[in-house]
């Protein structure tokens, strides 16, 4: 009885030990990174916007990029998050919180090997579609929007060759 009284102290003491409400935790296929999405609420503004901090399993913060805006309106939600099978890569997924640019939704992607997040856009233009598709251990499945009135283009690109072409 008093195990299960410790067990349940624990569960209702972890928001007070700094996990956020409402967060989204990925582990890394090889189990030695957690990803984690974090709302980040602004007084008066809609949508929570977020922050993505990169953990080892012991909590040691490693990397964080906050995505939120000073008005709580003008950064980036991310509603789409996933782990390369490889675990080298972390892809974020977002789109405006206040709703600017809905053709657009920015994806970019984090690298272990580096320590920093990179714009897939940067790379190979205007993604229009935040949910990426994994295809292999570091090849995702983007689509890109040419010009207005132009059909979009399905890009299918390696995420480790990009990285080694940077300038």
């Amino acid at each position: 009885m008093l195990r299960w009284m410790l067990v349940v102290l624990l569960f209702v003491m972890l928001p007070a030990a700094g996990y956020a409400r409402g967060q989204k935790e990925y582990i890394s296929p090889d189990g030695r990174l957690r990803a984690l999405v974090v709302p980040v609420s602004k007084e008066g503004s809609g949508l929570p916007e977020s922050r993505i901090e990169i953990r080892k399993m012991n909590g040691a913060l490693i990397f964080e990029k906050d995505y939120s805006s000073s008005d709580g309106s003008h950064g980036w939600v991310v509603n789409h998050a996933t782990w390369t099978p490889d675990s080298r890569f972390f892809i974020i997924g977002r789109y405006s919180s206040g709703g600017h640019q809905p053709w657009h939704a920015p994806v970019d992607f984090y690298s272990r090997r580096h320590k920093r997040v990179f714009s897939l856009d940067k790379y190979v233009g205007t993604v229009k579609d935040s949910n990426v598709q994994v295809v292999a251990p570091d090849v995702v499945k983007v689509i890109v929007r040419k010009k207005a009135g132009v059909e979009d283009v399905e890009i299918i690109v390696s995420l480790s060759k990009l990285l080694m072409k940077r300038k």
